[in-house]
């Protein structure tokens, strides 16, 4: 049956440009969301570091944005979000034997 709708030997000039209009929106959408996933990964750092509140997020922002694409780099700036600031006021006094001192 020729020019029946739903003949795939034979499809209609519309349904051809739905087909070449998804052809073309598929991929792109599909790398979007591919570089979207990734740019996420590689600032997570960053991002990471501005929920914390951790002081020096903006160098870390900077580390990030730099040397994020290595994975030293990367590794690195994932380090220092983790790590939040030292709390001297927790930390035992040197020749406290009870560690029972304040510090200042």
């Amino acid at each position: 049956m020729r020019g029946v709708i739903g003949d795939w030997r034979h499809p209609q000039p519309r349904q051809l440009g739905v087909i070449k209009m998804l052809n073309v929106l598929l991929p792109i959408g599909l790398y979007a969301a591919v570089l979207g996933n990734l740019a996420f990964l590689v600032l997570w750092p960053a991002i990471l570091a501005f929920r914390k509140g951790h002081p020096q997020r903006w160098a870390i922002l900077a580390v990030t944005v730099l040397t994020g694409w290595t994975l030293a780099g990367w590794l690195f700036a994932v380090v220092w979000a983790l790590r939040g600031p030292v709390d001297r006021a927790a930390l035992p006094v040197i020749g406290d034997p009870d560690g029972m001192a304040q510090a200042k």
